[in-house]
């Protein structure tokens, strides 16, 4: 039964992450760059993965790189031919572990955060300033404690 239980969780994650892409790749673009901020919350996601965990390259994640490299873990919305911002990150199953880093509230345009299935241990306060989200996975990681009451805050916030 419980199997059966983390076997639906599971499809129904890779179900709604499938949906989210076909509805975002459209506005994935590599014309434009990111703000050095965005690059840096990235690259400190990045740092919490594991030895073995494999990322595109070298795992080092540039200005530069929305749309061209890690194209299935980082979406970017580019509005004009220079700037960009990321919008939506998939990194379940990335070998990411420890505390989720503060950096991440540094992404204003993130609208679906998917970290499941990873050995996240924190969740931090910072995930409050984004305040574009909407989708946020967490599941399968090593999470303890209290649903921090600012998710219930946050308006755009339909799936937890």
């Amino acid at each position: 039964m419980r199997e059966h239980l983390l076997l639906c969780r599971l499809l129904c994650s890779i179900l709604l992450l499938w949906a989210l892409t076909c509805k975002t790749i459209a506005f994935s673009t590599s014309n434009g760059t990111l703000p050095q901020e965005e690059v840096d919350a990235i690259n400190a996601l990045f740092a919490h993965r594991s030895q073995t965990a494999k990322l595109d390259g070298n795992g080092t994640f540039s200005d530069s790189d929305c749309g061209k490299r890690f194209t299935n873990l980082v979406y970017c919305n580019c509005y004009n031919a220079t700037t960009c911002t990321v919008t939506n990150l998939y990194l379940s199953s990335a070998g990411l572990k420890g505390e989720i880093p503060n950096e991440i509230g540094k992404l204003s345009s993130l609208k679906t955060l998917s970290l499941a299935y990873n050995k996240f241990s924190k969740i931090p306060s910072s995930l409050q300033n984004l305040s574009k989200l909407s989708y946020i996975l967490l599941d399968d990681n090593f999470l303890g404690g209290h649903i921090p009451t600012f998710f219930s805050q946050m308006k755009s916030l339909t799936f937890l």
